[in-house]
């Protein structure tokens, strides 16, 4: 025992923990009441610490003692547990593909993995969303980055279907460890595990479950009725600190309204360019949601073709954080509102939900204060947090306003970063279709299009810098390898008087930034921005740029009689990018052969240490801030 709290402090133990004693305390109470009432009994999920977390899976309020083994335990306050009760009487048919139960109502069912979910008798709800029969087959995505959606019975009895799936999501777990071990399947090998408690997922990993509150729940009613009641004209946002559950409970709203509005759909306003719901970081984007939101953002990104959720709108901010230019971001926001005025209002109106950011204190309070009056409120729900301010504001603006209390923090297995990343290999994998269809091939295996860059036959008119601007000699090296905006003009507005370019020695069109160092972004009103995209490689000789885009072929096709600018800026790195051939089993081989004979830039491999293995490492190429200029 004394080796083993050796190694565990090692890592630190997390402040406002449960001891590990009092953690098995806890637990054989809940043991305790289980073997007195077995068929009503909840443990708690108390996975192991996976180095990710400041909590191993335990929220607890804890006094402060003398030693970590004598933490008072009155005021313990642990994550919902995962319940689920089955026996031969619910269990309707079991086969290779799919599991019929028979719930009662209120009875619940807590199911991981990927899974098609229909009603066949009954009335049931997840994810805010009511099911019925004629609701048809709904996907549903639950891994374990994720609190897990519960299924719960709203008429007795019950009928429900979870069927198995082949998923082309599941390709990506090939080409990234971010996206492996977040799946789940049973003992018959299907996509889905139905669960009881957490201690039965046998990678024990952080498990919790999405527990809607009868104070959200009691929202979500009220809210779905007023667009009835107001013929769709209804503007909501949710205002509240980072991580304090907005997009939970937004797609929760669009899922009611969706489901039980005659129109069954709505728009979604989405404003935070670091975690988007419905496209890649770095953007801003409006669009119509006519299908339930069944799962976190890497699983349905939108686009111009989707029946499920159709890309109306996107501006890029090159970042993601406004922080750096809040005009052109509230330029953004006005001309998206200004573009849909039209679809909010009349017998044709659709209720607006807008995603608001999570910076809610400062500078975040003064822009969002600006763009109340942009929006146009009407409803506002404002979760627990110190941002009196901006709440007051609201609180002002709207004719209803609602408040929730903040919900305990969840464990994660993945840090917003990793969240960022898993939604841009999404996006850049992913491809334009009528329903979410990726590929499992490595970013550096796709064709890419080719660019012309020459002063005679240009497919681009130049390159513009958000944000900090970088010196012409180095910006061949710092574009090779990145990402960009593709954004064209339209045809009122005049290249000649919107910028002006030059050329760097490559033969590169760049747009010279002004003493500043920042460059005047493109007005909004008159751009469109079509699709990000990675620069693969540079060809000089040729004068060509190589792009890999989810972009369909024929917006591609339009693009050749438009001006078009690339727009570089912060973007996250995209170092996943350039490691994903030495992950997949096909291509990993001949990558590390690349990488040994020096032929791959910017990548290392950490040799094996003890049992740990090697580790694929990023040497990264030069950033903006990195370059003097």
């Amino acid at each position: 025992m004394a080796q083993k709290r050796k190694a565990k402090d090692a890592f630190g133990t997390p402040e406002g923990v449960l001891s590990a004693f009092a953690a098995a305390r806890l637990k054989r109470a809940n043991q305790e009441a289980a073997s007195i009432s077995p068929a009503l009994a909840e443990e708690v999920a108390t996975p192991p610490y996976d180095g990710h977390n400041s909590s191993p899976g335990v929220s607890a309020r804890v006094s402060r003692a003398s030693s970590p083994n004598a933490a008072v335990e009155e005021d313990v306050r642990l994550p919902p547990p995962i319940s689920f009760r089955t026996n031969y009487l619910n269990v309707v048919n079991d086969n290779a593909e799919s599991l019929t139960l028979l719930l009662d109502i209120n009875e619940t069912a807590c199911v991981a993995g990927e899974y098609e979910l229909s009603v066949l008798e009954g009335r049931a709800t997840i994810y805010g969303v009511l099911l019925h029969p004629n609701s048809g087959v709904q996907r549903v995505y639950a891994p374990s980055t994720h609190a897990l959606p519960v299924i719960t019975a709203r008429r007795g009895p019950t009928k429900l279907c979870l069927r198995s799936v082949k998923s082309s999501l599941r390709k990506l777990e090939r080409l990234s460890p971010v996206f492996r071990n977040i799946w789940s399947a049973d003992e018959k090998d299907r996509s889905f595990r139905v669960l009881q408690t957490s201690f039965e997922d046998a990678s024990q990993r952080p498990l919790s479950i999405l527990v809607t509150e009868d104070a959200s729940q009691r929202i979500l009613t009220q809210i779905a009725g007023r667009a009835n009641e107001r013929d769709g004209q209804l503007r909501v946002i949710t205002l509240g600190p980072k991580s304090s559950g907005k997009s939970t409970l937004n797609r929760q709203i669009c899922n009611a309204i969706v489901s039980k509005m005659l129109k069954k759909r709505c728009l979604y306003l989405d404003l935070d360019p670091g975690q988007p719901e419905f496209g890649p970081p770095g953007q801003i984007s409006l669009v119509e949601v006519r299908s339930p939101i069944l799962g976190p953002a890497f699983t349905h990104p939108a686009s111009r073709k989707s029946k499920s959720h159709r890309l109306l709108v996107t501006h890029t901010l090159a970042a993601t954080s406004f922080k750096d230019d809040p005009e052109h971001y509230v330029a953004c926001v006005r001309d998206i509102m200004d573009g849909c005025r039209e679809r909010l209002r009349g017998k044709d109106a659709q209720p607006l939900i807008i995603n608001a950011s999570g910076w809610v204190t400062g500078l975040g309070a003064t822009v969002m204060i600006d763009l109340l009056n942009v929006l146009g409120i009407t409803d506002t729900i404002l979760i627990d947090g110190d941002y009196l301010t901006l709440a007051d504001a609201a609180r002002d603006k709207s004719e209803v306003y609602y408040k929730l209390p903040r919900p305990l923090p969840r464990p994660s297995s993945r840090t917003p970063a990793e969240l960022r990343t898993m939604q841009m290999m999404s996006y850049f994998h992913s491809h334009a279709s009528s329903g979410p269809k990726w590929t499992g091939n490595p970013i550096s295996t796709l064709r890419p299009w080719l660019v012309s860059y020459a002063a005679s036959n240009p497919g681009i008119s130049a390159i513009l810098s958000y944000g900090q601007a970088v010196p012409p000699e180095h910006l061949s090296e710092v574009l090779d390898g990145s990402v960009v905006a593709i954004i064209s003009l339209d045809s009122l507005a005049s290249q000649d008087t919107l910028f002006t370019t030059v050329h760097t020695q490559e033969g590169l069109p760049y747009v010279p930034a002004p003493p500043s160092g920042y460059a005047t972004p493109l007005p909004p009103g008159h751009t469109t921005t079509h699709a990000l995209a990675m620069i693969r490689g540079i060809d000089q000789q040729s004068q060509t740029l190589q792009l890999i885009s989810p972009l369909p072929e024929s917006e591609i096709a339009r693009l050749m009689t438009r001006r078009v600018v690339l727009v570089r800026g912060n973007f996250d790195s995209p170092d996943w990018a350039y490691l994903e051939d030495l992950h997949s089993d096909e291509t990993k081989e001949a990558g590390r052969k690349e990488v040994s004979a020096g032929k791959r830039p910017w990548v290392k491999l950490r040799e094996e240490v003890g049992v740990e293995g090697g580790v694929w490492r990023i040497r990264h190429p030069p950033m903006a801030g990195q370059i003097g200029g």
